[in-house]
């Protein structure tokens, strides 16, 4: 369904500028052949659903700067994808048509007799069975007098029983729902409060019914799901419960796991709990009469986390957590709060414990935990020695930076810093077969990369292969410098990509391609030399006639 967007201004010179004329032209084409669905408009943002070799979800947005997302590979690499391109015309266009169709459609209506307009009506009911169910509803609820029983059987028509496989179906039979179900919530206040909340339970088990027979793993039911989790708790907010039968009620569905989905006691019924001080009780009273050592760390979180929003100052906090904890993780959050409130004996105290009980995975995050004590306690030297051994232990580039910016940050003086992460970076390095090779050996070309030294990180990607999400990055940074190297680096990663042989991967190598032609156009000796490699992958690949297929579409004049 698609809401009004007459407010929405789309600058289509700016789409065109975004994109380019080559993808625009895709777009129209897409929009064209109508694989535009599912589009819903919020303020200045679309949303919708392109059919393709996937289904691809885009979002756009057309505030005071035109930006968009999608999930296609495309859109990785260009600033607006074909998709968004689409789904951009297809709104503009359904802007423009509205109007004048609007006012056709009604002229003519308005010739109709009344017995014209009601067979025309039921003739095109019966062609949509969903438009029925609605309708029906609609009437029925528009009776003066609704009983439980009927409304319960208006939840069985909204959710009927069935075996469904295709995920556009799937996605109609959700839609239908929710609208039918919303026109019974709004029903469901008629009735006695006991029979609302009755009523609302019947939603929870048709829904998880009906569930076991639809395999929804686009989460096309979310809709129907976001209407019970916010009609629910307004029910419960009604019931004439004393609190301790709300809090018991809230305490046993809080871990129940009667339903696969049932509202969150936590975060929807918020507001019951909150103000309920037996809740709090219950929670508390189950971590102490557990045994820690014997409960599941999950259910232990559970119980303590309303304790813990509750909590009115940070010991309180501080102490939940170290009745609950259980794990290297655990040891190291109750570290965590003791150091952020100037408390580093306390803190060292819990990171022993934490080092007692960790893997040798977890050991790094305990020494990262012995890094900041060492700080807070004004001891930068053994702080300093430590973070570098940390680094020694597990060099990557995410190291070297939190490295960099602790020196930084204490003014510690170390002359050999970048030597020695120069050097230890490409002793890391291991030759692989391929641009896709480990992250390790990324490493050096980011670190020079960071450092500035650009002149160091290509003489190093010339005689070594690193991922090719580096090598791009790279030769963005140096087009203006070293338009040359630019396009090797572009077609080293273009050829890899078509290696991978499906047709997400050849459209992605033709937006690498017409991104790098966008970068080249202030360089037109390295342009021209750009059209001749076009030219030779096209000759390499020839027998990926998809992939050829895109050449001849994209760079026929040059083949």
């Amino acid at each position: 369904m698609m809401t009004d967007n007459s407010d929405l201004l789309i600058d289509m010179d700016e789409v065109q500028q975004l994109c380019g004329a080559t993808t625009f032209a895709k777009g129209a084409d897409l929009a064209l052949s109508g694989v535009v669905r599912n589009v819903s408009i919020n303020g200045d943002t679309i949303s919708a659903l392109v059919d393709g070799s996937y289904t691809y979800q885009v979002q756009v947005n057309t505030g005071s700067t035109l930006g968009c997302s999608c999930t296609c590979p495309a859109a990785e690499y260009q600033t607006m994808c074909k998709h968004a391109v689409a789904v951009v015309l297809t709104v503009s266009e359904a802007d423009e048509q509205t109007g004048s169709e609007s006012a056709l459609i009604q002229d003519h209506l308005a010739q109709l007799e009344k017995s014209e307009l009601l067979d025309m009506l039921m003739a095109y009911l019966v062609e949509d069975p969903a438009a029925w169910n609605r309708l029906l509803t609609k009437t029925r609820l528009s009776e003066e007098k609704l009983s439980y029983r009927d409304l319960q059987s208006m939840v069985t028509k909204a959710l009927p029983r069935c075996e469904i496989w295709s995920w556009r179906d799937i996605d109609d039979y959700f839609v239908d729902a929710e609208g039918q179900l919303d026109m019974v919530f709004d029903a469901v206040d008629k009735l006695a409060v006991p029979q609302q909340w009755q009523l609302m339970y019947d939603v929870v088990e048709r829904l998880n019914l009906v569930l076991e027979r639809i395999d929804d793993s686009y989460g096309a039911r979310f809709g129907v799901e976001a209407l019970i989790c916010r009609k629910m708790p307004e029910v419960f907010a009604r019931l004439d419960w004393p609190e301790q039968q709300k809090a018991q009620w809230l305490f046993e569905h809080l871990t129940s796991d009667e339903f696969d989905f049932f509202p969150s006691i936590e975060e929807h019924f918020a507001n019951a709990w909150k103000d309920n001080p037996h809740y709090l009780a219950l929670c508390r009273e189950a971590i102490e009469s557990c045994d820690v050592r014997d409960e599941s760390p999950w259910l232990l979180q559970t119980y303590a986390k309303p304790l813990i929003d509750s909590a009115k100052d940070w010991r309180e906090v501080a102490d939940l957590k170290q009745k609950i904890a259980t794990r290297t993780h655990d040891f190291l959050e109750v570290c965590e709060i003791y150091l952020a409130h100037d408390e580093p004996l306390d803190a060292e105290y819990w990171l022993s414990k934490a080092r007692h009980s960790a893997s040798k995975f977890e050991l790094v995050e305990c020494d990262r935990m012995a890094v900041k004590i060492h700080v807070r306690q004004g001891e930068l030297k053994p702080a300093w020695q430590l973070a570098n051994d940390i680094f020694e232990l597990h060099p990557s580039f995410q190291e070297y930076q939190q490295l960099a910016r602790f020196k930084k940050t204490h003014n510690i003086e170390d002359d050999a810093f970048l030597a020695r992460v120069e050097q230890k970076f490409q002793a890391i390095y291991r030759p692989g077969n391929s641009d896709y090779a480990s992250r390790d050996n990324d490493a050096l070309v980011e670190f020079y990369m960071d450092t500035g030294a650009l002149v160091k990180a290509c003489d190093w990607v010339a005689r070594h292969r690193i991922n090719t999400e580096v090598l791009l990055e790279l030769a963005n940074r140096i087009v203006d410098q070293k338009p040359q190297e630019t396009l090797s680096y572009y077609v080293r990663v273009v050829s890899a990509t078509i290696e991978q042989t499906n047709n997400d991967a050849y459209e992605k190598a033709i937006a690498l391609l017409q991104q790098l032609e966008s970068q080249l156009q202030s360089h037109p000796d390295t342009l021209a030399v750009f059209y001749v490699q076009v030219e030779q992958l096209a000759q390499i690949y020839k027998r990926k006639r998809n992939m050829l297929k895109l050449f001849q579409t994209h760079y026929n004049d040059y083949l």
